[in-house]
């Protein structure tokens, strides 16, 4: 087969955006929260290379079992040794801004209430002009980090971006428990995600491309698309081949569920894709949903909810960039390591109309409107602004997406209501309510760890069955759509299990599901390749 000929990048090539060889989420993206995350996973690594060794060491001559080891073959820990020296310059960076920050952190303990002035000699060379001290109401002394400066400074090593595509061969590891080392089985590209020839590649996913198009786009040489080539198919035509089907009426409303909380909704015409995290294979099996292919060319607007990695999910964002016309974001302060500004780290991956949007704000988009809505919970009650749920409205009907929204103030709800004068055709809602503890996520960019029996008690769950039940009735939904729950095994990698009808979580809807049964109101559980259509 020659290179002029047609391919398209196979279904079930999966793609992990890497920065410093680890799975690229929010939390790497964003310089300062970056510098302390960082941080943490090498030394981890190095924690658990060390034991793992001290196991093997107690084990020689004993009758212990291999299983009794971690998942890590000798080969293995000497090739994460390697991609951890690799990387170390970076490692190296990121704990000098890290250190930098803890240096302003310790400059808070000296103001006692008086001028702040005098203490911005004392922020480090590499923060000045990026930090600004400042009294809160209540007179505790704190900082504000210019976030934009750290990436315009390069605290965001491009050169760190890497992307890597593999095969069904490749068993797909968890997406942050280890950096990815070299394997022969898998395919490096070593260009930052701004680059252009992604949007070649991810182009050919569903359109046919000539090979060498794709080679040279993302310059690689002849010996290099020998290796490259079986990660595509061949195609007999030129034309593009989506199956997506949302071809409707300019009146009609279509929801089709592509897993966790992607919803594409086709409103009068316009597309819309929430939260985009999206299996590169698209089957029929059971918990399989639609699949990278059944999305349309063009998406009109992408919306964002909060920068959890199974919400703003980087691997998607990359494969779908050159896809969206804009991109809506909640405003967030990004003042802070914890909470860093979704516009500027979207912007950052190369897209170029990301629009912040406040807390019941309208923005008019022709004859559908968006409308960003506080969003309480799922963040361990940190101060975190970077967050909202969204309503789609236009004259005659009104869809919300709660995502893992938390019903702890249901006056939220009665604000709502009377802002709408009238109901909700249909309300999206996550039930993850069990959700992880606060340490699980935050830890690593908080100052200190928090005690285990109250980091328990404040985890990232959403809402529980009469949560959800109070915000229907409050809102006065016709549907309630249940999603964002876990139950697809293709995305375990990331969330680190597949959720089962077991758990507590599943069990709260299935009581809400029931509740809704015995009134007029209908509920659905968004599982396998499903869609709502609404006249």
């Amino acid at each position: 087969m020659s290179n002029a000929d047609l391919v398209r990048l196979r279904e079930d090539v999966c793609v992990d955006p890497l920065i410093n060889g680890w799975y690229a989420w929010a939390f790497l993206l964003s310089p300062a929260a970056a510098s302390f995350v960082q941080t943490r996973n090498v030394g981890r690594v190095e924690g658990l290379l060390q034991r793992v060794e001290q196991i093997k060491d107690l084990m020689v001559g004993s009758h212990l079992m291999a299983t009794s080891l971690p998942e890590i073959s000798g080969d293995e820990a000497s090739q994460i040794h390697e991609a951890l020296d690799r990387h170390s310059a970076s490692t190296e960076a990121a704990t000098a801004l890290r250190n930098a920050i803890l240096a302003v952190d310790g400059l808070l303990a000296k103001m006692n209430g008086g001028p702040l002035t005098p203490f911005y000699r004392d922020v480090p060379d590499i923060l000045k002009g990026a930090v600004e001290l400042v009294y809160d109401r209540y007179h505790r002394p704190g900082f504000f980090l210019h976030e934009r400066v750290l990436y315009e400074d390069g605290w965001m090593n491009r050169q760190s971006q890497t992307m890597r595509l593999y095969g069904p061969q490749v068993k797909r590891r968890p997406a942050f428990l280890l950096p990815r080392f070299s394997q022969s089985d898998v395919f490096d590209i070593d260009l930052p995600f701004t680059h252009a020839g992604y949007d070649v590649l991810f182009r050919s996913r569903y359109q046919p491309t000539p090979f060498e198009h794709v080679c040279a786009a993302l310059n690689v040489d002849q010996q290099r698309a020998a290796m490259l080539r079986p990660l595509f198919e061949e195609t007999e035509t030129a034309s593009s081949e989506i199956p997506c089907d949302m071809v409707t009426p300019p009146a009609a409303k279509i929801f089709r569920y592509f897993g966790h909380a992607s919803i594409l909704a086709s409103i009068n015409g316009k597309t819309f894709l929430t939260d985009p995290w999206i299996p590169a294979f698209s089957t029929t099996a059971e918990d399989a949903t639609y699949g990278l292919r059944d999305l349309p060319q063009h998406i009109d607007y992408v919306i964002i909810s909060h920068a959890h990695a199974d919400h703003l999910n980087v691997e998607t964002l990359l494969e779908l960039r050159h896809r969206v016309g804009h991109v809506y974001v909640p405003r967030g302060a990004g003042r802070s390591v914890n909470d860093p500004s979704m516009k500027v780290m979207i912007e950052s991956l190369g897209f170029e109309r990301v629009q912040e949007v406040d807390y019941f704000e309208d923005i008019n988009l022709g004859d559908v409107t968006l409308t960003a809505l506080p969003f309480f919970g799922e963040h361990g009650d940190l101060d975190v602004t970077a967050k909202a749920s969204y309503l789609l409205s236009t004259r005659d009907f009104r869809c919300a997406f709660l995502s893992d929204s938390k019903n702890i103030v249901p006056e939220l709800y009665d604000r709502l209501a009377a802002r709408l004068h009238g109901g909700v055709d249909l309300v999206f809602v996550g039930m993850e309510c069990e959700g992880a503890p606060v340490n699980w996520l935050y830890e690593p960019v908080l100052t200190s760890r928090v005690p285990q029996r109250l980091a328990t008690s404040r985890r990232l769950a959403a809402s529980d069955c009469s949560e959800a039940s109070d915000l229907a009735a409050r809102l006065d939904a016709s549907q309630v759509a249940i999603y964002a729950m876990g139950y697809e095994r293709s995305l375990a990698y990331l969330i680190g299990k597949t959720s089962t009808d077991d758990d507590w979580s599943h069990q709260e809807a299935r009581r809400f599901i029931a509740q809704c049964n015995t009134s007029s109101r209908r509920a659905t559980l968004m599982r396998g390749r499903m869609e709502m259509v609404f006249p």
